[in-house]
């Protein structure tokens, strides 16, 4: 792609100086074939200012191609920089990524916006399994309680410890490979997914069905998961129009990425690109 056309030339060009200049921003250090984090980090950078989808494949294709004529490792060959990449082709934007910061103040602000202690318990629980798990809102939600909902959680995914969980899933886009995903108490953290779902179950009627349920054994409509997620957002004084449901899941792989956390659990975040991401035509929820 680089030889031929001063063109491409240009813009393999540009691409380098691009990534160069954020590696620098970012006190990363200058070295050859190009590390999988630091083109992850890049992406998430660039999407993060708002750059169209087409100029970042643009970048990333021009520095894949630089690597090959250089005899490096291709970078799109890493599996966590290729799905964020076909995240990117069948995505037309993505909403505010949530932060642990503003997770955290979700979190306080729920006794407010709730209606009782067990929807607060609910939310709570939602809200952080979301954000730690990387759920899809079709894993946590239902758009109406009549529909089919193969993908959503239930009870039968969960194994719970006193001090760890582990909850199975999806891998596959049949949805029908289910792997194990298991977290570990953090005493003293306040956003603990172990101690937080704890607190949820133990109000939680017993027996099979949604793990996100209400008292009424009714799963959780992903109507109303908006409805308490945007009234906490405004309780925050945050702009509610900027997120959605996929903010849980975004803001999570923005995260690790950030802090620069091993690609194994990279790649287990980023499994709901193994199932093929659907086009989000559901209203930016």
């Amino acid at each position: 792609m680089c030889a031929g056309h001063p063109k491409i030339w240009k813009t393999c060009n540009m691409s380098l100086k691009c990534f160069i200049a954020f590696r620098q921003e970012e006190g990363l250090p200058s070295t050859w074939p190009l590390p999988a984090n630091q083109i992850q980090r890049f992406i998430l950078s660039m999407d993060v200012q708002g750059l169209p989808p087409s100029v970042i494949q643009m970048y990333v294709a021009a520095l894949s191609s630089m690597s090959r004529l250089l005899d490096f490792p291709d970078p799109l060959q890493d599996f966590s920089t290729w799905c964020m990449m076909e995240n990117l082709q069948q995505q037309t934007g993505l909403p505010t990524p949530l932060t642990m910061e503003v997770l955290g103040g979700l979190v306080g602000s729920l006794e407010e916006v709730c209606s009782n202690l067990y929807e607060c318990l609910l939310f709570r629980a939602a809200f952080v399994l979301s954000f730690f798990l990387a759920l899809q809102p079709e894993e946590v939600a239902v758009e109406s309680c009549a529909s089919p909902h193969p993908d959503l959680l239930y009870m039968s995914d969960c194994e719970i410890q006193q001090d760890s969980i582990g909850l199975r899933l999806c891998t596959s886009e049949t949805g029908l490979e289910r792997s194990m995903y298991r977290f570990a108490r953090s005493p003293g953290d306040q956003l603990c997914p172990v101690a937080i779902l704890h607190s949820y179950l133990a109000v939680r009627p017993h027996g099979e069905g949604p793990l996100f349920m209400y008292i009424d054994e009714h799963p959780l409509p992903r109507e109303h998961f908006l409805i308490i997620f945007y009234s906490a957002l405004r309780r925050l004084g945050l702009p509610w129009e900027q997120y959605n449901m996929h903010s849980f899941w975004f803001g999570s792989i923005v995260t690790v990425v950030k802090h620069r956390c091993p690609g194994t659990i990279i790649r287990h975040l980023t499994r709901w690109q193994r199932r093929g991401i659907r086009r989000r035509q559901d209203g930016q929820r």
